[in-house]
C-alpha cells in the first residue's frame, strides 16, 4: 500500500506580462470532483475593502466559483468543486478523505519560509484522491482582500497580500494545474503563475482567471468513476491465533454513490477475516463487524481489518477485493492494497515499517540518470525481540539503479554505519529502529508507480520475511 501525500506547493498568485503561450497541467490531475471543506476560522481581521463578503469562508468560496464558472476537465465541470460549511473536523496533515481549507502558522510543524500558501495532493496508484490546503496565518504575511493592484502594508512597510487571488491561485492547484511561468522560461499572463512579493519577485494587478488559466482547466484529463483502495501497514507476522490488523481505505472515484461497499480476502489463507468501518479521524469503530457501507461520490471509507490465523502461514502476498454493488473492485497492486501476512506457533518479530520520501509522497526521486534518491524507513516491532536483517530490492523488476541502506539514528538520520546491501541489527520487542536507503541510478526510471518501486523487506534468522514496505521510484 501506499497512501502518500504530495505536496504541490507555491506561493503567490501572480502574473507576468508578456507573450501567452501554454498553461501546465499537473502531472497527476486530481481526476475526479473535489468537496472542499472550508474552515478558515475566526473571522477577526477580516474587513473586506472590495469584495463586498464577510468572512474568509466566504471569499474562499468565490474563489470556488470562479473556477467552476470557467468548468474544469473537457467537457468542462462546471460543479467540479463543491463545498462543505460548516466544516467537519478534519486534518490537512495527513489523508483522511477530507479536503481541509484553512489557515496554519505553520506547514504541518514546519516554518512557512517565504511562502504563504501551500496545497497538498494525497494520491493512491498514482491517481490523487485528497487534496489539502494551508494559507499562511503568521503576522508577517498581512492578508486581506481587494481587487486591482497589489498594496502596501503600512504595519509590516511589506505587501497588503490579497486573499482571493491567493486562493484562486491554490485552488488551480487542488484543480491540477501548476506553474506556467517555471515551464522553459516561458512567459504568460496567468493567475497560476508562481512568484512571491515578499521577496521582491513579480507584481501584478491579476486578480481573476486569465484565458490561459480557463484554458489549462479545460485541458485537464478530469476521468470520474471507479474504485481505488489503500493499505497500512503492508505486512503483518504474527502467532497462530493471534489477530494480525491493518487499516484499509476504499476511494469513490464516481461521480455517484457507491453501495454495498466490502472487504474480502482473495487469496486463501487458514485465518479468519473480519473488517469494519472506522472513523478515519480517529481510527475508532463504527458500524458493525462485516456490513458493506455506502461510499459517497470523490469521497473514501476506512476500514479496520484484521485476519485471525489458525495454522502456520508462510509470508504470502494476501490479495484484498475492494468491491461495491454498484461498481468493479479497485485494481489491486502488490505493496500498495495488499497485506503480506505470515504467521508462526511460536512468538515472531512483526515489524511494521512505513517508508518516508522527501516530498512526503511516497516517491522517491533519482535526480538525474546517474543521481542518488534517498528516503527513510521507520519501523516498530510489536511482537517477539530478534535479529532481523533489512535489505532492499526491486520486486523483480529490472530497474537500472543500485541499492544499499544503513541503520539511522532516529533523531538525526545520520547512518550509524557504512551503508551496505543488508543490515543485521537485534531488534527488541517494542523497539524503533530507522533507516537510510539510497537509490543510485544508471539509467532512466520512468514514473510507473503501480510497478517501478523500491521494496524494503525485514527478515529473521531464517530468511522469513517478518516485515515489508514500499515506495514508487523514478528520475527526475
Amino acid at each position: 500500500m501506499n497512501l502518500v501525500a504530495a505536496l504541490a506547493v507555491m506561493v503567490l498568485v501572480l502574473a507576468s506580462a508578456g507573450e501567452a503561450v501554454a498553461f501546465v497541467v499537473n502531472a497527476q490531475p486530481p481526476q475526479n470532483r473535489r468537496t472542499m471543506n472550508l474552515d478558515l476560522l475566526p473571522t477577526t481581521n477580516f474587513s473586506s475593502l472590495g469584495y463586498g463578503v464577510t468572512s474568509w469562508n466566504a471569499l474562499a468560496q468565490a474563489a470556488l466559483a470562479e473556477w467552476n464558472a470557467a468548468g474544469i476537465g473537457n467537457p468542462p465541470d462546471h460543479q467540479f468543486f463543491t463545498v462543505r460549511v460548516p466544516a467537519v473536523t478534519g486534518n490537512p496533515c495527513q489523508p483522511d478523505g477530507i479536503n481541509e481549507v484553512r489557515f496554519s502558522s505553520t506547514v504541518c510543524g514546519l516554518a512557512w519560509g517565504d511562502a504563504i500558501g501551500i496545497t497538498q495532493r494525497w494520491s493512491v496508484n498514482g491517481r490523487v484522491v485528497e487534496t489539502d490546503v494551508l494559507f499562511n496565518s503568521t503576522a508577517d504575511v498581512p492578508m486581506n482582500a481587494y481587487p486591482g493592484p497589489v498594496v502596501n502594508a503600512t504595519s509590516v512597510g511589506g505587501t497588503l497580500f490579497d486573499f482571493y487571488r491567493l486562493a484562486l491561485h491554490e485552488f488551480g492547484h487542488a484543480a491540477g494545474l501548476d506553474h506556467p511561468n517555471l515551464d522553459g522560461g516561458q512567459s504568460v499572463v496567468a493567475v497560476m503563475n508562481s512568484g512571491n512579493q515578499a521577496v521582491g519577485g513579480p507584481q501584478s494587478a491579476v486578480d481573476h482567471l486569465q484565458a490561459d488559466d480557463i484554458a489549462g482547466a479545460h485541458a485537464i484529463a478530469w476521468v470520474g468513476g471507479g474504485l481505488v483502495a489503500a493499505v497500512l501497514p503492508s505486512s503483518r507476522s504474527v502467532q497462530v491465533g493471534t489477530a494480525a490488523t491493518a487499516f484499509a481505505t476504499i476511494i469513490n472515484l464516481s461521480s455517484g454513490v457507491a453501495t454495498g461497499c466490502s472487504l474480502a480476502a482473495g487469496t486463501s489463507v487458514p485465518a479468519t477475516f473480519t473488517y469494519q468501518t472506522t472513523n478515519p479521524a480517529t481510527n475508532q469503530l463504527t458500524g458493525t463487524v462485516n456490513t458493506p457501507t455506502n461510499v459517497a461520490a470523490g469521497a473514501s471509507q476506512s476500514f479496520v481489518f484484521a485476519f485471525t490465523p489458525t495454522a502456520a502461514i508462510a509470508p504470502t502476498d494476501v490479495v484484498l477485493n475492494f468491491a461495491c454493488a454498484n461498481a468493479g473492485p479497485a485494481p489491486s497492486n502488490s505493496g500498495l492494497n495488499t497485506l503480506l501476512l505470515s504467521a508462526s506457533t511460536t512468538p515472531i518479530p512483526d515489524v511494521v515499517a512505513l517508508g518516508a520520501t522527501l516530498t512526503s509522497d511516497g516517491i522517491v526521486n533519482v535526480p538525474g540518470a546517474t543521481g542518488t534518491g534517498v528516503f527513510a524507513v521507520a519501523t516498530v516491532n510489536v511482537g517477539a525481540s530478534g535479529v532481523i536483517t533489512a535489505s532492499a530490492d526491486t520486486g523483480g523488476v529490472p530497474l537500472p539503479v543500485t541499492l544499499s541502506l544503513c541503520q539511522t539514528n532516529p533523531t538525526t538520520g545520520a547512518c550509524l554505519g557504512a551503508a551496505a546491501a543488508t543490515v543485521t541489527t537485534t531488534i527488541d520487542a517494542n523497539a524503533t529502529p530507522t533507516f537510510g536507503i539510497f537509490v543510485t541510478g544508471s539509467g532512466s526510471v520512468s514514473f510507473s508507480p503501480a510497478t517501478n518501486r523500491i521494496y524494503v523487506r525485514f527478515r529473521d534468522s531464517g530468511g522469513v520475511i517478518r516485515g515489508a514496505t514500499s515506495v514508487a521510484v523514478r528520475t527526475q
